[in-house]
């Protein structure tokens, strides 16, 4: 609604004007949305607790450290999950466990000696 006065010499006239507005909607196009998939379930590995060992028998570094102390002997048996060496590397003493029960065949480490990531310390039957 609109009111507009109009002044003429002294005179006033007062009119009033109504108009309807319309809203024109442009619809939108409806655009389908497509289903995700969900993502690809991982396999299942089935790898060895401790990340030190390989399929092959042999018990490597898992990192860069110093041999602290060795738990075995050569001709031990051991037991899966027994400690066989303990190796310091960035100040925390790492427990390398045996990964399966077994014989130790070889040491391949001295107390005190400084090793690489994936060096073999110890084979094993």
């Amino acid at each position: 609604m609109v009111e507009v006065e109009e002044v003429d010499g002294g005179q006033s006239k007062t009119t009033t004007t109504t108009t309807k507005t319309t809203q024109q909607t442009n619809p939108q196009p409806t655009t389908k949305k497509k289903k995700s998939k969900p993502a690809p379930k991982k396999k299942k590995t089935t790898k060895d607790k401790n990340p030190a060992s390989s399929g092959s028998g042999d018990l490597k570094a898992p990192m860069p450290g110093k041999i602290l102390d060795i738990k075995t002997a050569e001709g031990a048996q051991v037991k899966a999950g027994d400690v066989l060496i303990i190796l310091e590397a960035m100040k925390m003493e790492n427990d390398i466990t045996a990964p399966k029960a077994g014989v130790v065949e070889k040491i391949n480490v001295t107390e005190g000696e400084n090793v690489e990531a994936d060096d073999v310390l110890v084979k094993m039957e």
